[in-house]
């Protein structure tokens, strides 16, 4: 009875940090919005889109978190944060250098992003992910390396280009295949990181 106590505790904690992630997401998004139609000469609607996005995606996160039957899911929490990370990424690429203050934006949808990771990691473990933060660090592994290789690969485009047919061939295949397996097993492991086992009394619970 009392780890089950414990367990309701550590839920309601993630539900309410949930929320203010939920709440900052929605003033930054409504933020990025007044950058966009006021920090520039003309109106950035790619980040005006963008800032939409982050609002939409904290009123999903603020709904789901007020539910007092079952926690937020971990895998949830790391698509809202992935989804208002790369919002603000691409909200930053269209209006930099463009529109004043975006850099701010970018910032604080980042700072959300990575909050939401670090949530969806703690709710996994609350949860009883099996292997959670092993499954997490060799998926954050596997993604690193396929970054590496793509800033590699752009890098020395200019030598592989100057390569002849055959091994630019061969070295695209290779390429290929490497960063396929890598991208596959990567977010395979993020998605098995953030999928939580459940025990018998949990599902026991959940039917009821």
């Amino acid at each position: 009875m009392n780890d089950i106590y414990t367990m309701d505790t550590k839920h309601m904690w993630i539900s309410l940090i949930d929320r203010i992630l939920a709440g900052t997401a929605l003033l930054v998004g409504s933020y990025s919005g007044w950058v966009a139609l006021s920090g520039g000469r003309e109106p950035a609607w790619f980040l005006l889109v963008f800032g939409v996005v982050v609002v939409a995606s904290g009123l999903i996160s603020f709904a789901t978190s007020l539910s007092l039957e079952r926690p937020p899911e971990p895998l949830g929490l790391a698509c809202i944060g992935g989804t208002i990370a790369v919002s603000g990424l691409l909200g930053y690429v269209s209006a930099r250098g463009s529109v004043a203050h975006a850099n701010v934006v970018f910032g604080a949808t980042e700072s959300i992003g990575l909050g939401y990771g670090g949530l969806a990691a703690a709710a996994s473990l609350v949860s009883g992910g099996r292997g959670a933060v092993g499954d997490l660090t060799k998926g954050v592994i596997a993604l690193g390396v396929l970054m590496g290789l793509a800033l590699a690969a752009w890098r020395f485009m200019g030598s592989i280009k100057a390569l002849p047919d055959i091994a630019r061939l061969s070295v695209g295949a290779v390429g290929f295949v490497i960063a396929t397996a890598l991208l596959a097993a990567g977010v395979h492991l993020l998605v098995q990181a953030f999928t939580p086992v459940r025990t018998g009394t949990q599902q026991r619970r959940d039917a009821a």
